[in-house]
């Protein structure tokens, strides 16, 4: 994997957050964030006084058009982005700005913890570093203590 992939699959991306659009909003947010084999999803649209609403819950019924494409293209997105020895992203942005384009902000350190998902589990710990091995130096605090401690 790598630029080519990633190249491949944030157009696609781009496709399905835009097809979440509605008359107001200027830009939807996917925020992911991913450990192992789980993976978390907020979708939120903005409108142009910045207050924004929960996409998932506008869509009603239909969301799963919107959020099982987009957990796939997430789990190729951090595929693509594996840097061996340093992993993939726990956290990924992906910002459709309505009329322009995606923006993509990764980060490869911090915990992918919330409000619905506190606790970093051993099993999800482990299965992280078996999907995308790091070098020790590349192992945040967090991760190694919860390989070690984990729930």
């Amino acid at each position: 994997m790598g630029m080519m992939e990633l190249m491949a699959v944030q157009p696609r991306m781009a496709a399905v957050l835009d097809s979440a659009v509605v008359d107001g909003d200027v830009r939807v947010v996917a925020t992911l964030r991913a450990l192992g084999d789980h993976l978390s999803l907020d979708l939120m649209a903005v409108d142009a006084s910045g207050g924004s609403v929960n996409v998932v819950d506008r869509l009603g019924d239909g969301f799963a058009a919107v959020t099982s494409p987009l957990m796939d293209l997430a789990d190729e997105h951090r595929a693509a982005s594996y840097v061996p020895g340093a992993g993939s992203w726990f956290v990924g942005v992906f910002t459709l700005s309505v009329g322009g384009g995606l923006e993509v902000e990764t980060d490869f350190d911090s915990a992918p913890l919330t409000g619905s998902y506190p606790v970093a589990r051993r099993v999800d710990c482990v299965r992280e570093l078996e999907m995308f091995p790091r070098s020790e130096a590349n192992i945040p605090g967090w991760l190694a203590e919860g390989v070690v401690s984990g729930a």
